[in-house]
């Protein structure tokens, strides 16, 4: 009886051992709010998160949104870069973090969202405010980079594809 009890026992434990330890999660992430000069408004600033993990540690973090210059939160744009928004067929807002470039690094995201038609553009003041809003501290934000993509073109396809070495393509709609 004993040794058929270790034996599964030992067989659950190699199973287990051999399951992959590259995770992707995927969710919501919310700002509630904002602020810019001598207005306050209440709305919320709502992007997709998806993160890289190996085992327990975070490799690579993407939150990303459509640009949507109707939102009050638009207000944090300069004018320069409300520019570079309106030349676009599609804009995104997005957010990210890499722990080490040997891994998963932003170069890597660049490079796959290049192929899919994107050019990269600044959003330093509209970075400046985000990093600014409250919640962007106490979502454990600080070390995560804003950034801008720009497709143009009339032919857009509505799914992303990013995939890295040793995890599952992720789709980014």
């Amino acid at each position: 009886m004993r040794i058929c009890l270790y034996s599964i026992i030992s067989l659950l434990l190699i199973s287990c051992s051999s399951q992959t330890k590259n995770m992707i999660s995927s969710g919501d992430l919310v700002l509630k709010g904002g602020v810019f000069k001598t207005q306050k408004w209440s709305d919320p600033l709502t992007f997709e998160r998806k993160s890289w993990y190996k085992e327990f540690t975070l490799l690579f973090d993407v939150l990303y949104q459509k640009i949507d210059l109707q939102s009050p939160f638009a207000q944090w744009y300069s004018e320069s870069e409300k520019e570079s928004i309106n030349s676009c067929s599609e804009a995104l807002l997005v957010v990210s973090y890499h722990l080490d470039a040997k891994r998963i690094s932003y170069s890597m995201f660049k490079e796959q969202m290049s192929k899919a038609g994107y050019e990269e553009f600044a959003l330093e003041e509209f970075g400046q405010n985000l990093k600014l809003h409250p919640d962007y501290e106490y979502l454990s934000l600080s070390l995560h980079k804003v950034h801008g993509f720009c497709r143009k073109g009339t032919s857009l396809d509505s799914d992303l594809r990013i995939s890295f070495p040793g995890f599952n393509e992720v789709v980014l709609h």
